[in-house]
């Protein structure tokens, strides 16, 4: 699977054009006539457009657009559950991306409400069939979210469970 992406590297000087990229490749023949003709060597870049996994992993990467080239073109991440996890290692839970590229793998993603999730994870076999509707699942997703065992992702529709 092929992500699309493009990118824009606009220099940090005045005069000087900026350009479109869509691989790392072709960032370093443009920056190579760009230093060749006006000798900029400090750019600032932009995310354009692209998939939504692309989306979710540019901000996952805090713009560090050579390791985001890096992990769409040897394709480390190709799902956008996979680019969740890394976007809650980096954003949320404050890891380097190195070191989130190590420990994304451990997050785990619930799809669906935390209501849903306290339902679903509810022991309800242990628990005699007449006494289930006392059973308040408000107030058990109230308590997992409490003790930080799950929390809401606000721009997806996941949860995460600790």
């Amino acid at each position: 699977m092929t992500l699309q992406i493009t990118l824009c590297a606009t220099p940090y000087a005045y005069g000087v054009p900026f350009f479109y990229f869509e691989s790392l490749e072709e960032y370093k023949e443009q920056y190579q006539k760009q230093f060749d003709r006006y000798h900029t060597e400090e750019y600032e870049f932009q995310y354009i457009d692209g998939d939504d996994i692309t989306w979710i992993l540019w901000r996952a990467c805090n713009d560090d657009v050579f390791k985001f080239l890096e992990i769409i073109e040897e394709e480390i991440i190709t799902t956008e559950e996979d680019a969740i996890k890394l976007y809650v290692c980096t954003q949320i839970n404050g890891l380097t991306l190195d070191d989130a590229m190590n420990r994304y793998q451990d997050i785990y993603l619930y799809n669906g409400t935390m209501k849903d999730y306290a339902y679903d994870t509810f022991p309800w076999e242990q628990i005699p069939e007449w006494a289930h509707t006392y059973i308040d699942i408000d107030q058990r997703v109230t308590d997992l979210s409490c003790n930080g065992d799950i929390y809401e992702l606000d721009d997806f529709d996941y949860i995460v469970v600790r």
